[in-house]
């Protein structure tokens, strides 16, 4: 992980920096911190896109499993896995997420702090044939997209309340106001279903 002392590596970062405590999130679509570029080229940082499945390996999250659906960094404490189709994704995050006990049971450590991505590596891991893999893709992803604008949804309404509550209570803004806001957030949240989410771009 960059070094926290240097601050230009995370001082005006722009690039989502995703910790081993938030692979806990069954999905992340948003992290709490950011790093500069300078922070991905000076350090063991790696980054991936949108669709890898994450794989905590040390800690009191070691084992757990999360799918990413946004691009971000992170470090050699999460192994980071890309299917080579995105039909393959969830299979694979719902498989890895059956062997929770298991791999658990591969690590070492009172804390269970040493879950390899060689471990991970070696793993077994049977792959219906395409046919079925579509087919569950297909009954799947619906389902789960849903999910995903949810959870975008109720992250803009969270950022939302914390800004309006104190202007709300300070008097620096009317309840129309507040209405023409919430508005405005409504035509935000079904654009999320329909447009693809920016990326970033080195």
């Amino acid at each position: 992980q960059p070094l926290r002392s240097n601050s230009e590596y995370y001082k005006n970062g722009n690039i989502p920096w995703i910790n081993s405590g938030e692979v806990n999130q069954q999905f992340i679509v948003s992290t709490e911190n950011f790093i500069t570029e300078k922070g991905i080229e000076e350090s063991s940082a790696k980054f991936f896109p949108r669709g890898t499945i994450l794989v905590a390996m040390y800690g009191a999250t070691a084992g757990k499993v999360s799918f990413m659906d946004m691009e971000a960094c992170t470090n050699q404490a999460i192994c980071a896995i890309m299917p080579f189709e995105s039909v393959d994704s969830y299979y694979i995050k719902f498989g890895l997420e059956a062997l929770y006990n298991y791999l658990v049971n591969l690590s070492t450590g009172s804390a269970r702090d040493n879950l390899s991505q060689d471990l991970i590596k070696e793993l077994n891991f049977i792959m219906p044939s395409g046919q079925y893999l579509a087919s569950f893709f297909n009954i799947v992803n619906p389902l789960y997209k849903k999910i995903l604008v949810n959870l975008k949804q109720n992250q803009q309404l969270a950022s939302l309340r914390d800004w309006l509550l104190p202007m709300l209570m300070n008097g620096q803004v009317t309840v129309k106001e507040m209405e023409e806001k919430l508005d405005s957030l409504g035509e935000f949240n079904q654009s999320i279903a329909a447009e693809p989410q920016a990326e970033y771009h080195k």
